[in-house]
């Protein structure tokens, strides 16, 4: 019911290749190139304006003395003036198009791509910053920097115009813009890099103190302030200083580009002096300001790129991450659509890798089944792979071998969109979402309010939401970080439950519950096994246990033993019996017990399918 009110447009796929970025930026050259070309070069005419006013001036009103001609003249340059301002404006909306356009192709699939990095257990900071790098391109689409490379190709224009009043002008205006390009060059060289390391130093020390501030009553009540602090100040000092090194690496540049402006003018003006003074000048003493307004006219673009280059190497930088965080994993598919799924799980010979390189496996071999209402109960010590489970039947974690199958189709043959509603999960840390209450159990779609109040009911929250004058509409807050742990358990259960999931798995759903809570998880396991859907929980409570049909036992990510759990427990009491006996006799043909370190008989592990 959930999946079906998905719009045929949300389940639209994008390629995500690490060619996509630079396939979306070349559409937009070839749609926007055109009217950004006739706007840059009408620019370039208009600008030319005052140049033309000091000509004729020059010219028609200081030789004549005519003061109709003044005023005219004057009106046509303030209404040239005028219109380049509207050009420029014009352009500045065209570019802003673009970035929505940019905008409006990326971000689905960096957002999706940031989501698959973030659920993985190697996830990267390209994942982390995608959205960040989308606005660093975004930023540049409107910035000077772009309408600078834009402008640069016009130089071309103006050097033409040196060489129509003299040759040697045109040949100083291009030594100059050649000066310029290498050193924007020389910047393009050291500045990437410098730039990629500030940003990395930048994003650590921000995580961190995101990550400090969300600890802080812990911090606060075991004293940690000052070492962490002192830890934030290294990580801080660091970030500075990459800062400090790319900015007087910057800085340096555009000082000397700035100079560069300056000098090739006053340059043009002196060899058009001396020409004009060797009679080698034609249209008089005009030609020395129009030869030097021109002369800039040449490296201003190139110098308008340096002054912001901060942005063009963000640019890059980001357009690069981009594409590989687009092409980090394999290209989604069109996923068929697929019946609802009624709960078969099949986990064939799962392995799960360590995102530690040269790490053993995390999941190693594991096989069971489970059918539409039965419940499967996962024991095992710290760091067995309990969670690691959870996460993979859930489809978080790909397989590095085996498959986890649900009704007969692979985890990952399932469109996320349409099998998610069909999925419950209580991670042990549960996270919620700035919104309100009904927001964050209805999974921030549309409430149905049946499904919701079943939901709340079901996890014990009835009585609690009544004293709260807000009640389902109550606003969480940032992350809903006010509420108890216990309260913040049964949210996230009944966020689990709501929609009545083929599939729930609970991850230590009673770690923070009271007597009233353990009770409300009890009923709402044993309400969704009769209702025929399949449960999965990690747990060590007995009140818990005693509702499976089934235990698996786990012990350093291996299977240790499974079956039904009358069988597996009575087998685990045996072996912790004889372990604590005198001098017990090695049986044949056993396997190591995760609980006790002891053994396990094999008659255990027979029940596997």
């Amino acid at each position: 019911m959930l999946a079906s009110k998905q719009s045929a447009a949300s389940r639209h796929q994008y390629p995500m290749t690490p060619s996509y970025t630079i396939d979306v930026l070349q559409q937009l050259v070839r749609r926007h190139v055109r009217p950004l070309a006739v706007m840059a070069l009408a620019v370039a005419f208009l600008v030319l304006s005052p140049s033309w006013y000091m000509m004729e001036v020059y010219d028609r009103v200081i030789n004549s003395r005519n003061l109709v001609t003044l005023g005219m003249l004057t009106l046509a340059v303030l209404l040239l003036i005028a219109l380049l301002e509207m050009v420029e404006w014009w352009r500045g909306e065209r570019l802003a198009v673009v970035a929505r356009a940019w905008d409006k192709a990326m971000a689905q699939p960096v957002f999706l791509r940031a989501f698959q990095s973030a659920q993985a257990a190697n996830g990267s900071q390209n994942g982390q910053q995608a959205m960040g790098h989308l606005q660093s391109v975004r930023t540049f689409i409107v910035s000077p920097a772009l309408t600078g490379l834009i402008d640069t190709p016009l130089a071309l224009l103006f050097l033409g115009l040196l060489w129509a009043i003299h040759p040697l002008l045109a040949l100083v205006a291009l030594l100059a813009a050649a000066v310029q390009a290498f050193s924007a060059w020389r910047l393009h060289l050291r500045s990437g890099e410098l730039t990629q390391r500030a940003q990395q130093w930048g994003h650590a020390t921000q995580s961190y103190a995101e990550r400090m501030l969300r600890q802080s009553p812990t911090l606060s009540a075991l004293g940690m302030w000052p070492t962490v602090f002192r830890r934030w100040q290294e990580l801080h000092g660091k970030s500075l200083q990459q800062q400090v090194q790319l900015l007087q690496h910057v800085v340096g540049h555009q000082v000397f580009g700035r100079w560069l402006q300056q000098a090739v003018g006053s340059a043009l003006l002196g060899v058009a002096c001396w020409l004009l003074l060797g009679q080698a000048l034609a249209g008089g003493p005009g030609m020395l300001i129009v030869a030097s307004i021109l002369g800039g006219r040449v490296v201003a673009p190139l110098f308008q790129v340096v002054m912001h280059w901060n942005q063009v190497a963000q640019a890059r930088t980001a357009v690069s991450n981009l594409s590989d965080l687009l092409g980090a994993g394999p290209a989604p598919d069109d996923a068929l659509p697929l019946p609802p799924p009624k709960g078969s799980l099949v986990v064939e010979q799962l392995v799960v890798g360590s995102p530690v390189r040269g790490a053993a496996p995390l999941l190693k071999g594991l096989s069971f089944r489970l059918q539409p209402g039965e419940m499967l109960a996962v024991l095992g010590n710290s760091g067995a792979g309990k969670t690691t489970l959870a996460r993979a039947l859930l489809g978080l974690l790909s397989p590095a071998a085996g498959s986890v199958r649900l009704d007969g189709v692979d985890m990952a043959g399932w469109d996320r969109r349409e099998i998610g509603p069909r999925l419950g999960y209580l991670p042990q840390q549960v996270e919620l979402l700035d919104g309100t209450l009904a927001d964050n159990i209805a999974r921030f779609g549309v409430p149905d309010e049946p499904m919701l109040n079943a939901a709340v009911t079901a996890a014990g929250l009835q009585g609690i939401v009544a004293e709260w004058p807000g009640g389902l509409s109550t606003d969480l807050g940032e992350g809903g970080l006010w509420l108890s742990g216990g309260v913040r358990q049964r949210v996230g259960l009944a966020r689990a439950l709501y929609g009545d999931p083929a599939l729930l798995v609970l991850d230590e759903p009673n770690a923070s519950l009271d007597r009233e809570g353990d009770a409300a998880l009890h009923s709402a396991i044993a309400a969704h096994k009769a209702r025929g859907r399949t449960v999965v929980v990690v747990s060590h409570r007995s009140e818990v246990i005693q509702l499976a049909d089934h235990l698996l036992v786990l012990r350093d990510g291996q299977q240790v033993a499974f079956g039904p759990r009358d069988e597996v427990l009575t087998a685990l009491r045996k072996a912790q019996a004889a372990a604590t006996a005198p001098a017990p006799a090695a049986p044949a043909h056993t396997t190591p017990s995760p609980a006790s370190g002891v053994t396990t008989p094999v008659a255990v592990q027979a029940a596997q399918p």
